[in-house]
């Protein structure tokens, strides 16, 4: 788990970051609405809930960050963030937490915000009970800011994939004929605790044999019978950030039926590398997944890549940018991105993906491990 100083030092210099980046529009404080609250508390960020706190008020003079939260909520930033000011909104007046306490979240901003008029904001914000303010809307800027990581971020980015990476190298060496899909992810469940994952990104995804052909395959019952390629995609968080790979596990010997895959993976490795080529700060997202798709096309599997190339990942597993063809904007420079075309044939499918920093010039790989792993 992460130091109190450690999270302390992602807050301040996400505020100060916020503090330069909105300097231009000349606002005295920012209110966040509750799908922003992630970003200034992502330790504690649970995706099945979606938020953190209702609202958060930063001031940008005086830097305090503010927390507006249900009293179910309250304890959690209370005890992670020393440095946040908690305020709870609290209807029915249940619970005393020691903190002020309003009965609606408009006079709970409206004391957070103090005597301040000139007021930025993003999100799900109640403007229009707030008319006496000038409330200018900031949501692009905001998105723009969540996207391009600040180097903490990407370090913490980094350790999920490297905790990833060999709790996934430890479990191979356990998986044997016989085993059922769920119980090798079990296996590799045990090992990415072993190795300090904090909580799974996503479900971990294990699919043996024909089961690889579905991009979002559920776990079974069904058995590893040793001649089968089984494809795993998994993520872990970390500081609140997250990993998310994917990779082929082959047996030395495989099944009859299998005998093309040797090609689908090396077309699904040389459409990685082609994407890569062409990937950098300020590139269309779709031009990238074209490049990719090119690729698949001279090996003749271009029509069985039927999703997109790849998106954003950090607090959230997806987010944006996104590698489609349907993203036709520029990938912004120091965001982090997976790159992961696959090929889905009748008898298996091919999924290989790689986490990618994205920088001016170019690429930095995140990910490391063989994108095939031998058993």
């Amino acid at each position: 788990m992460y130091s109190v100083i450690a999270l302390g030092n992602l807050i301040r210099l996400k505020v100060e970051r916020l503090q330069r980046e909105l300097r231009r529009y000349d606002v005295e404080a920012l209110i966040l609405g509750k799908e922003f609250s992630k970003y200034l508390f992502p330790e504690v960020y649970d995706p099945l809930l979606g938020f953190v706190s209702n609202y958060v008020v930063l001031d940008l003079d005086s830097l305090e960050v503010v927390s507006i939260c249900a009293p179910i909520q309250a304890p959690t930033i209370q005890d992670v963030y020393h440095q946040v000011r908690v305020v709870v909104v609290d209807p029915q007046n249940r619970v005393d937490l020691g903190v002020p306490r309003f009965s609606d979240d408009v006079k709970a901003i409206r004391y957070a915000i103090g005597r301040k008029r000139r007021i930025g904001y993003a999100g799900s914000v109640p403007v229009d009970k707030l008319k006496d303010m000038l409330m200018i809307g900031l949501d692009s800027i905001l998105k723009k800011i969540v996207v391009s990581k600040l180097d903490e971020e990407i370090e913490r980015i980094k350790r999920s994939v490297e905790i990833t990476e060999k709790a996934l190298q430890n479990a191979v060496s356990e998986i044997s004929p016989g085993l059922s899909e769920i119980e090798i992810a079990s296996i590799i469940y045990r090992e990415l605790v072993e190795k300090g994952c904090e909580a799974l990104a996503f479900p971990i995804i294990v699919a043996v044999g024909r089961a690889s052909r579905e991009p979002h395959h559920i776990p079974t019952r069904f058995r590893f019978n040793g001649k089968q390629p089984i494809l795993v995609d998994l993520g872990v968080r970390v500081g609140g950030y997250c990993s998310d790979i994917t990779r082929m596990i082959l047996p030395r010997r495989l099944d009859d039926e299998y005998r093309e895959l040797p090609n689908v993976i090396n077309a699904v490795s040389e459409a990685i590398d082609r994407a890569l080529k062409v990937l950098r700060g300020g590139v269309l997202g779709s031009d990238v997944y074209k490049e990719a798709l090119k690729g698949l096309r001279e090996h003749g599997y271009d029509s069985l890549f039927i999703h997109g190339l790849g998106h954003g990942l950090g607090i959230d597993v997806h987010e944006e940018p996104y590698l489609s063809h349907r993203w036709e904007y520029p990938i912004p420079s120091g965001c982090v991105v997976t790159v992961e075309p696959g090929v889905y044939l009748r008898e298996f499918g091919v999924r290989i993906e790689e986490d990618i920093l994205v920088r001016e010039n170019g690429v930095e790989q995140i990910s490391k491990s063989p994108r095939v792993i031998e058993l």
